[in-house]
């Protein structure tokens, strides 16, 4: 089994985490995940960057600025959904000096 420490901040959104770790999904994919808490968003850089964690679940902002400040960390996903219809959480992100104005959905 490969060991994992995965970094994760106490909140709803990381429920599926724990379960995954409790009903043994991590391991029947030959994961031996160890959950670490992480007591504060900000923490969440710092911890990769001293390799308490292997993995850390972060919004993506908060990579994003780590990155332009030099960090050497990759960001792998987003842990949000999509839709067209309420209830949706959807984000859209775009550089600083980018000329979008607006958003439309086109019909495919």
């Amino acid at each position: 089994m490969m060991p994992v420490k995965l970094g994760i901040n106490k909140l709803g959104a990381m429920t599926n985490v724990w379960m995954a770790k409790n009903d043994g999904i991590f391991a029947k994919h030959g994961l031996d995940v160890e959950i670490v808490e992480i007591a504060n968003t900000g923490d969440s850089i710092p911890a990769l960057q001293s390799r308490s964690v292997d993995v850390a679940l972060q919004i993506p902002g908060s990579a994003m600025v780590a990155k332009e400040q030099g960090f050497d960390i990759a960001l792998v996903a987003q842990n949000e959904t999509a839709g067209t219809t309420p209830p949706v959480s959807n984000a859209l992100m775009v550089g600083a000096s980018s000329t979008a104005a607006s958003v439309k959905s086109t019909p495919e």
